[in-house]
C-alpha cells in the first residue's frame, strides 16, 4: 500500500510589519511503498494560498525526478502548480521532494485583522497563516487521490 505525507519545513516564519520584502516557506512531499513490490509515484498540484499582503512569486523543488525543469514550475492562472511527479517507486521504499515558495510581502497591505489571522493556521482558511494544498493524483500502486495541507504561521516582528 502506497502512503503520502505532507510536511512543513518549519512552522513560523517572521515578518516586518511595514514595507515590501520576500519570505520564504518549505514543506516536503513524501511517497512511501510499503510493499514488497515496485510501484509507483503519482503527480502532483501545488496550490499555494495568498493572504492579503502576500503574492507568489515563485515555487522550486529538490529531490523531483529528473525530468522536472525551472519551466515546470511556472505558477498557472489559478495560482497552481502543476507537476508531473509520477515515477516507479522500488519496493519498500520512499522518496521525498522538498519544495519552497517565495512570497512577496506588501506589509502595509495587512489589516490587524489579517495579522491575527496570519498567526494561526487552519488548512480549511487560507486566510489563515501561510497554507499550500497539494492534491495528488491517485494510481494502481496503492496511492489513493488526495488532498494534504501543510500550513505556516506568520509572526509580526516587534509584537
Amino acid at each position: 500500500m502506497g502512503e503520502v505525507t505532507v510536511q512543513g519545513s518549519q512552522i513560523s516564519t517572521e515578518a516586518d510589519p511595514t514595507g515590501t520584502y520576500e519570505v520564504e516557506v518549505g514543506y516536503t512531499v513524501t511517497f512511501t511503498n510499503n510493499t514488497d513490490a515496485d510501484g509507483r509515484s503519482s503527480d502532483i498540484v501545488l496550490r499555494p494560498q495568498s493572504p492579503a499582503g502576500f503574492a507568489l512569486k515563485s515555487v522550486w523543488g529538490t529531490g523531483v525526478p529528473w525530468w522536472i525543469t525551472l519551466n515546470d514550475y511556472a505558477i498557472q492562472p489559478d495560482g497552481s502548480v502543476p507537476l508531473s511527479t509520477a515515477e516507479t517507486l522500488y519496493a519498500n521504499s520512499s522518496t521525498t521532494m522538498t519544495f519552497t515558495n517565495t512570497y512577496t510581502v506588501n506589509a502595509n497591505a495587512i489589516t490587524e485583522e489579517g495579522w491575527k489571522a496570519l498567526s494561526t493556521c487552519d488548512s480549511k482558511d487560507p486566510s489563515k497563516g501561510l497554507t499550500t494544498r497539494i492534491d495528488v493524483a491517485g494510481n494502481e500502486s496503492g496511492i489513493e487521490a488526495g488532498t494534504y495541507s501543510t500550513c505556516t504561521t506568520v509572526t509580526r516582528t516587534g509584537s
